[in-house]
């Protein structure tokens, strides 16, 4: 392993643990590492955003697309905000960003979510055993959850309604309980590859020094208690 590789993962570990320090209490390490990190990250995203204006504004216009121009004037007329006189100008450009960005999304989201998952629930019963047994819950399913959120006090048929309702607030249940587990289990995978990491070469070098760091302030804060 060469040199910077080394460095670049020393610091990667000591960054890690010093995150991990926070299930002991807040900080000082656990702020150096999250301020860390806000500050690569803002600087990263500036950056990203001048190399972005450079290879999409600039470039195409000195390529002849001139109007290429009205996006960055609008990009130029945001940062009217900062002035107490002329904050009424980035209202303008605001305006667009969220007019055009609302619309594309809505578009976007009836497809998604909307669209596709009514055809996604238009299925056909037919198929072998294990394919009928599917469809049929995926179905009954569907029909259930939709019903739960009918609110309408209809007399004579609340009776059969409110069983319907129970079997798919159950269905609701049984896909939140899934959906987060499944967000538990992706986190875990973090947690899994981030622990391997520490304990491979040359991670954990850092792993006793932590301790000790670690063990300093507990004795600390117990001499200071006192």
């Amino acid at each position: 392993m060469e040199f910077p590789e080394l460095v670049s993962s020393l610091i990667a570990a000591a960054l890690t643990l010093m995150i991990y320090s926070l299930l002991y209490r807040e900080n000082i390490l656990y702020r150096i590492a999250e301020h860390t990190f806000v500050g690569i990250a803002a600087g990263y995203g500036v950056a990203y955003a001048i190399k972005n204006i450079m290879d999409q504004g600039i470039s195409r216009i000195s390529a002849g697309n001139y109007w290429f121009i009205i996006p960055i004037i609008f990009g130029i007329m945001l940062f009217f905000r900062f002035t107490t006189r002329y904050a009424w100008v980035s209202r303008y450009a605001m305006a667009v960003m969220v007019g055009v960005g609302t619309g594309v999304s809505v578009r976007a989201l009836i497809e998604a979510q909307i669209v596709r998952q009514i055809k996604a629930s238009t299925i056909s019963l037919y198929g072998g055993p294990f394919t009928l047994i599917d469809n049929a819950i995926i179905v009954i399913g569907f029909i259930c959850s939709f019903l739960y959120f009918f609110f309408t006090d209809i007399s004579a048929i609340r009776k059969p309604m409110s069983y319907i309702a129970k079997v798919g607030r159950y269905v609701l249940m049984f896909t939140f309980g899934g959906a987060f587990g499944g967000t538990v289990l992706s986190r875990m995978t973090l947690f899994t590859g981030r622990m391997r990491f520490l304990l491979s070469y040359p991670a954990y070098y850092m792993i006793p020094v932590f301790i000790v760091i670690l063990g300093a302030m507990i004795y600390y804060d117990m001499k200071k208690k006192e």
